[in-house]
C-alpha cells in the first residue's frame, strides 16, 4: 500500500442485493462498459456513436462548431479502466464477502472532486430502503481497520459518506454510520 491516503469514503450499490447473484461483478461490468445515462449501450449504438462523434469532429475541423442535429450523445459515459471502488461487501449465498476492486496503489472513480486522496467502499445493498444487518458492519469494519492499521493517519473521523461530498443518500438514509465507527473501533482495539 504505498499510496498515501486521507480518507475514506463509504457507497452503497443503491440496488438490491441479490443473496444468490454476483452484484459486484454486475456493478464491475457496468463501469467498464459505455453508458449512456443509466444503461449500458449496445454494440450497434456504441458503433452508431463513435460514426456520429467522428462526423461531429470532421464538421469542427471545417469550422462547423454546431452538434449535428438529433444528437443524443451528451450522457455517454465510456468505460472505466475497472470497477470505481477500492473494495466492498455482499451477501453471497448467504455469507458476507470481501470483494476487492482498485489497488490500493491506484486513484479510485467513486467520489468526485476527492478520488486523489480517498479509498472508496461499497456495500452492496439499498440502504434507503433497507438497514445494514450487524454482520455487514462488522465484517466491513475488519477490512476498513486493516487499512487504518496500515495507514494510521486515517482515523475515524476520517470515514464519510459519500453523501457528504455529493448532494445524494449514499450509502443510504438507513446507513447508521456512527454504529459502523463503533464496529471499527471495536476491531481496532478500541483505538
Amino acid at each position: 500500500m504505498a499510496r498515501r491516503w486521507s480518507k475514506i469514503i463509504l457507497h452503497h450499490s443503491a440496488t438490491d442485493d441479490d443473496a444468490y447473484a454476483d452484484d459486484w461483478k454486475a456493478i464491475e461490468r457496468f463501469h467498464t462498459s459505455f453508458r449512456n445515462g443509466d444503461r449500458i449501450m449496445d454494440q450497434q449504438e456504441i458503433e452508431r456513436y463513435k460514426a456520429d462523434l467522428r462526423a461531429w469532429r470532421a464538421s469542427r475541423a471545417r469550422g462547423d462548431m454546431a452538434k449535428p442535429k438529433g444528437w443524443g450523445w451528451n450522457n455517454v459515459i465510456w468505460p472505466w479502466r475497472a470497477i470505481g471502488y477500492h473494495a466492498g461487501i455482499e451477501k453471497v449465498n448467504g455469507v458476507h464477502q470481501f470483494q476487492l476492486g482498485r489497488s490500493l496503489d491506484e486513484i479510485g472513480a467513486h467520489c468526485k472532486g476527492q478520488n486523489l486522496d480517498a479509498i472508496g467502499f461499497m456495500f452492496c445493498g439499498n440502504f434507503d430502503e433497507d438497514r445494514v444487518d450487524d454482520a455487514m458492519y462488522f465484517n466491513a469494519a475488519s477490512w476498513v481497520g486493516h487499512v487504518m492499521s496500515a495507514q494510521p493517519w486515517i482515523t475515524l473521523r476520517n470515514i464519510h459518506k459519500h453523501s457528504e461530498f455529493a448532494p445524494k443518500s449514499c450509502p443510504g438514509a438507513l446507513f447508521d454510520l456512527d454504529r459502523f465507527l463503533y464496529y471499527v473501533k471495536v476491531q481496532m482495539g478500541g483505538r
